[in-house]
């Protein structure tokens, strides 16, 4: 008995200290960063006070509710869904809504959406008779998982629930709808990892559809019916819950639904939220939407360039150069990079201010790529938002390894020496190390002063426009801080310069509807990379507007911001623009047919184009229409 005492006493003590030893493996080790391995800029000490991230507070639908009942009407049957996923993606593509939760108000609407879905238990019998009704009366009804009440008016038998639909497709090449998607991206999207997942975002195919549906999954089972009345009334059956799509996808949270990460087009969430938009000017005789790019031009183009490599600081220079003699604006988001560590040697010094200074002498815009530049940024505590130089010393000890980092750290640091070392320069636009995404992202951003992201791939978002981030990348809490995406990156093979016909076809499809194509470059070499910029450039020119991001992305926020309807008065139809902050050179689509009624020079018509130089509060634009 006392030797089997003994034995288990035994067995738990080499127990408990394999377990530690466990332990300890998993603990990164902190390292005293000493003298040699820093550099101290003389009397800088800073930033002064505490970076403070407030509480998140939940979006409410009704922020969305006000002004005319003019554009789409989205009528919320659950304000507890996913609902500011269609919002963002509405703001992005430039479709005007409101939001409704009175099934009469929404009504109003000459198009309405149901959204999250349309059953017998979320809506009353009163309300599914009105909806009927309106289709009776030539109103355009989209309904986002129709489950019961309706199937017969919108003709189909039965909605099936399912997790195992990874693709759909365009069905009906014929309908004015769909036609403008011919290339196979936009023909079949992807709603997940076939290989990665076993399952998907949940969605719904419609049995035995009266007529051809719009979209199928490769199954071959509906996913978006089209029904028609003879009265003018269109109907739509949606099984996707598209608001819980746009979010997962734009957060990072998705089931890695894109093809290729980077370098390619994407466009799986833009051909849906196109879809919806074609539907809308198509069945509303007053459609107005708002372009995505300033200007004349239908593509934005944003050159940026990570600076995190001890040679990349110097060449820099002579990329900034080359852009300023071509007259290109370009973003340089600049590593403080003041340790030695794994990464690399110091290159954060008074020779590297210089190189800085060279840089932003040219004209360019000056962001942040961390101090850090860590593999594993994501997985950094939040911090204390109290971090200063000298004393913030985050290591990097591998690929998988770093200590004394925190994500607010990160932020306060690098943007208070790169502000402290230049002047009357404002660093408001951050990108993560490796494109490293920690989910306290965007609140951390606020809380130090940044306004603009660039920490996530175009393709893993699955749009090529830029989008309002939200608070931990969650689902319902909205932040003022603004994502725009990474186009086409230089790491992956083959060589950038072997690839810019790729490049070039990429901006044409991106420019049908007015995206951003945003380019990043680093500097660590002189050869092929800037010999592919110079060609970019030279062959985009003519075609593309370049901005620096910072510049597109003012542009882009006060655009966010900018709402507009549409009256008729004594036989005229008046465009009204309200907006929140001033912006310049912005256009509108309006219906074939608008002819604009005035004589200011602010406002300037070709064909259905509408651009308007400047607004600084509001504007109202005459038109006629011919008979």
């Amino acid at each position: 008995m006392r030797i089997r005492k003994r034995l288990i006493i035994l067995s738990l003590l080499v127990g408990g200290f394999i377990a530690y030893k466990i332990y300890k493996r998993q603990q990164p080790e902190t390292v005293e960063v000493n003298n040699k391995m820093i550099f101290t800029f003389n009397d800088l000490e800073g930033p002064a006070g505490k970076s403070v991230i407030l509480p998140g507070k939940k979006t409410s639908w009704r922020k969305y509710s006000l002004g005319p009942n003019y554009g789409i009407g989205i009528l919320l049957t659950d304000t507890n869904s996913s609902w500011l996923g269609l919002v963002h993606a509405f703001k992005s593509f430039g479709i005007p809504f409101k939001i409704h939760t009175n099934t009469e108000s929404a009504l109003q609407h000459e198009m309405v959406i149901v959204y999250p879905f349309i059953s017998g238990k979320v809506c009353k019998e009163d309300d599914l008779k009105l909806l009927d009704k309106f289709l009776q009366n030539k109103g355009t009804l989209v309904g986002i998982n129709v489950l019961g009440g309706l199937n017969e008016s919108f003709g189909f038998m039965d909605a099936i629930p399912s997790r195992k639909n990874f693709f759909v497709n365009i069905n009906d090449n014929e309908s004015s709808f769909t036609k403008e998607f011919t290339d196979d991206k936009e023909k079949q999207i992807c709603l997940g990892n076939n290989k990665m997942f076993k399952e998907t975002i949940g969605t719904h195919s419609y049995s035995k559809p009266l007529t051809k549906p719009l979209l199928t999954y490769e199954s071959g089972e509906a996913c978006m019916t089209q029904y028609y009345y003879k009265g003018g009334g269109k109907a739509f059956a949606l099984g996707i819950d598209l608001g819980e799509f746009v979010l997962r996808s734009q957060n990072e949270r998705g089931y890695n639904a894109y093809r290729n990460y980077v370098n390619g087009y994407e466009p799986t969430l833009d051909v849906l939220i196109r879809l919806l938009k074609n539907i809308y000017t198509q069945t509303c005789e007053d459609a107005v939407i708002l372009n995505a790019v300033p200007g004349e031009q239908q593509l934005a183009v944003c050159i940026t360039h990570d600076i995190d490599f001890t040679r990349s600081i110097k060449h820099a220079v002579d990329y900034a150069k080359m852009e300023h003699e071509r007259n290109i604006p370009a973003t340089y988001f600049i590593q403080t990079k003041y340790i030695k560590d794994w990464n690399d040697d110091i290159f954060f010094n008074e020779q590297g201010v210089e190189y800085l200074k060279k840089i932003h002498s040219y004209g360019m815009e000056i962001g942040s790529h961390s101090v850090a530049h860590s593999y594993i940024y994501s997985k950094f505590e939040p911090g204390s938002g109290e971090e200063k130089y000298p004393e913030y010393r985050p290591f990097v000890k591998g690929k998988k390894e770093a200590t004394g980092g925190s994500v607010l750290g990160e932020l306060r640091v690098s943007k208070f020496l790169l502000e402290a070392n230049l002047k009357n320069a404002a660093v408001v636009s951050f990108r993560p190390g490796h494109l490293s995404y920690p989910f306290s992202l965007p609140q951390s951003l606020l809380a130090t002063g940044y306004k603009y992201s660039s920490g996530i791939t175009a393709n893993n978002a699955l749009t090529h426009l830029p989008y309002q981030l939200q608070f931990n990348r969650e689902y319902d809490q909205e932040l003022d801080i603004f994502e725009f995406p990474v186009t086409v990156e230089d790491e992956k093979l083959p060589r950038m310069d072997l690839r810019l016909g790729q490049s070039i076809e990429l901006a044409r499809k991106i420019s049908k509807y007015g995206g951003l194509m945003n380019v990043l470059i680093h500097t660590d070499t002189l050869d092929y990379k800037l010999k592919y910029e110079k060609m970019l450039i030279d062959s985009l020119k003519s075609s593309a507007q370049f901005f620096t991001l910072s510049d597109y992305a003012a542009w882009w926020t006060a655009r966010n911001y900018l709402t507009f309807s549409v009256e008729q008065d004594k036989g005229k139809l008046l465009l009204k623009v309200n907006c929140l902050l001033p912006l310049k050179e912005f256009s509108f689509i309006v219906p074939s047919g608008w002819k604009y009624d005035g004589t200011d020079p602010n406002v300037l018509q070709s064909g259905t184009k509408l651009l308007v130089h400047e607004i600084k509060t509001d504007l109202t634009i005459s038109f006629i229409k011919s008979k």
